[in-house]
């Protein structure tokens, strides 16, 4: 695995995270991070992160959906900045060799290059998608709660029907507010009432588990289970951070977790 090299200042902290119950097992994880604060090319750009994506090649995409931009920081530490032609972009993953963007007023999915140069705009018929999220195959899942489902590559012909349709499910009611996926894509579901709905490949439903905590907004897939998170640090329990910092988004990938705030990035080694 390569770690992000850093030519600014970092440092070591230790978390140690609990969360959910997942087919009865409690989730526990210890894990070590390095704080990564913005470099000064980011925040001299007034770049304002509201999204993240670690690629395959363990570069980190960021959306800034305020200023209609995206960066990307290479593994050699290179950076780059650039305005997205996305005029409404709410979510961002690279998967397969593209970066994706979804603009959510447009129903539109851009598809970048991985240094964001626009190779095509895909049009979806749903409306008002929320968020989307890649597998290692280059499938793009995407969340519509007006439509309440899940689409996979939704602008392909033949897609007219949904890979998950919510409605008919009577345990799931509540709006999704976070996706993930696995290494064996089985895909789950973070409903507003901290319950995750669990799918596999191929759309069919696995389960529903209630997590144990009240108010969590993202989920990630973490030694073989499912663990939810709420949205500032001290629900993930630290050895030497202890406060309300907002977590603005969260991305697993292979052995890399990165979390996003406002004045940086934590990510883990291993």
């Amino acid at each position: 695995m390569k770690i992000l090299k850093n030519t600014y200042r970092s440092f070591y902290i230790n978390i140690f995270i609990c969360s959910i119950i997942h087919q009865y097992s409690f989730g526990q994880i210890n894990e070590q991070f390095i704080f990564h604060p913005y470099p000064n090319e980011i925040s001299s750009w007034k770049f304002t992160p509201t999204s993240i994506s670690i690629g395959f090649n363990g570069s980190l995409y960021f959306l800034d959906a305020i200023n209609q931009s995206a960066a990307v920081i290479t593994d050699d530490s290179k950076i780059k900045i650039t305005e997205l032609t996305t005029s409404d972009p709410v979510d961002i993953v690279q998967s397969g060799l593209s970066v994706w963007v979804l603009d959510q007023m447009n129903n539109k999915i851009d598809e970048y290059d991985l240094s964001f140069n626009l190779v095509h705009t895909h049009t979806v018929p749903q409306d008002y998608p929320e968020m989307i999220i890649g597998d290692k195959n280059g499938n793009i899942y995407m969340v519509s709660t007006p439509n309440y489902a899940v689409w996979k590559n939704p602008w392909q012909h033949g897609q007219e029907f949904p890979f998950i349709d919510l409605e008919n499910y009577q345990d799931i009611i509540s709006n999704i507010i976070d996706i993930d996926i696995n290494k064996v894509h089985n895909l789950v579901l973070l409903d507003e009432n901290s319950v995750i709905h669990s799918f596999n490949m191929v759309g069919n439903y696995l389960s529903s588990n209630q997590t144990k905590i009240s108010d969590a907004s993202f989920v990630i897939w973490q030694d073989n289970t499912w663990i939810a998170l709420g949205d500032d640090l001290n629900t993930i329990h630290t050895s030497n951070v202890n406060d309300k910092t907002k977590i603005i988004d969260i991305d697993k990938r292979d052995n890399i977790l990165v979390i996003l705030t406002a004045k940086g990035w934590y990510q883990s080694v291993q």
